[in-house]
């Protein structure tokens, strides 16, 4: 598409605007702004064009703190480079021991040098690193903190996002890929091997596919699948999981339900007493949001908004059971939960309550009926 002039001035204006209300946000440090000027940001971001330029600028500026100079190799380490470029990296690998230290010093440097830099880290399994036939029968953890995401390139080919408080662990051998998810939420993007099925166990339940996409969001009381790409089989109460990376046994409550197929743009729940929710439509973009930098939400109950906001936030919140249960649709950004706390008070009947510098309360004002 071809844009005319007075297109491009207006995406300029945009992004121009949306860069300003960003930095006007930064400086007041998360101190709320006066009510004229909420009102005013409130205006402007109600149009389609305003949000998508603000939410692009916000990333921009959000991912430009972890840049660098690249990382060039220095005179004595390009003298001693005996990598011989007409064969494949794998078959150098082979060669012998000191090369092999030799990269996984530099790749452990890597990895010390993007955990320093920032929250938003990539980890890349390299051919070398584990064994070459996609094995690795002992455990390997990872987890992410508050506020903070990661993208984990299995030895397989698998693509892993996670999000923040994010903690999972993955097992594979000859004949199955498993992970399990201990806590928070995570994106799948499954390499296709039709001889191991990934199986991701969450709660008192398990997903398999083959080769696919899939988000999987772990909550205090229930578990949500949403498919992006392909299907994935998900069987409720199937296995039960009490420690993370300990092999999954065999749940010893009621009989498992049968598995349900869940395709592309649909969701399924299931909770820790058994209750499994009906396979339904649901925006997936919405459901995987969270890798752009905001948390987006459809009649979502505001419990579970506000779990998924405290894992980006530094004060926790809390809600009362009458507060939980009404729906919330709207989006969440993780730099200014504060702000959107307060602003609930504007769109329902609620009051926030500080508890004290760690936490805040959302409390009903609505009279519960006399017994």
């Amino acid at each position: 598409m071809i844009l005319s002039g007075s297109d491009v001035r207006d995406n300029r204006d945009r992004w121009e605007q949306a860069n300003d209300w960003l930095t006007t946000f930064n400086n007041a440090e998360g101190q709320e702004l006066p009510a004229e000027r909420m009102e005013s940001f409130h205006r402007w971001i109600s149009d389609d064009k305003n949000r998508h330029a603000f939410d692009r600028v916000e990333v921009l500026l959000r991912d430009r703190k972890y840049c660098r100079d690249r990382d060039v190799a220095g005179l004595t380490e390009r003298q001693t480079d005996s990598y011989d470029p007409r064969i494949s990296l794998k078959q150098w690998l082979k060669r012998g021991p000191t090369l092999q230290m030799a990269l996984r010093r530099r790749v452990m440097v890597g990895l010390i040098g993007a955990v320093a830099a920032g929250s938003v880290i990539t980890i890349l399994l390299l051919p070398g690193l584990f064994p070459t036939d996609g094995r690795s029968d002992s455990p390997r953890s990872y987890e992410t903190q508050t506020g903070e995401q990661a993208h984990l390139q299995l030895q397989d080919g698998t693509s892993v996002f996670l999000g923040a408080q994010t903690a999972l662990s993955a097992t594979f051998t000859r004949g199955r890929r498993s992970v399990i998810l201990g806590q928070g939420e995570a994106l799948f993007e499954v390499a296709h091997d039709s001889a191991r099925p990934f199986v991701v166990i969450a709660g008192n339940g398990s997903i398999t596919a083959v080769g696919t996409t899939f988000d999987v969001r772990r909550d205090a009381d229930r578990v949500v699948v949403t498919v992006t790409e392909g299907t994935v089989s998900v069987a409720p109460q199937a296995h039960s999981v009490t420690e993370l990376g300990a092999p999954p046994t065999l749940h010893s409550g009621a009989a498992p339900h049968a598995p349900a197929q869940v395709t592309h743009g649909q969701r399924i729940a299931y909770d820790e007493n058994g209750a499994v929710s009906a396979v339904e439509h649901t925006d997936a973009a919405a459901a995987t949001a969270w890798r752009e930098g905001y948390l987006q939400f459809y009649g979502e109950p505001l419990r579970y908004v506000v779990q998924a906001a405290n894992r980006y936030s530094k004060r926790q919140i809390m809600v009362d059971t009458a507060a939980g249960d009404l729906l919330y649709t709207g989006n969440v950004v993780p730099t200014r939960i504060d702000a959107w706390v307060l602003g609930l008070e504007r769109i329902f009947p609620v009051k926030t309550v500080e508890a004290d510098n760690t936490h805040v309360l959302i409390q009903s004002i609505i009279q519960a009926p006399a017994p």
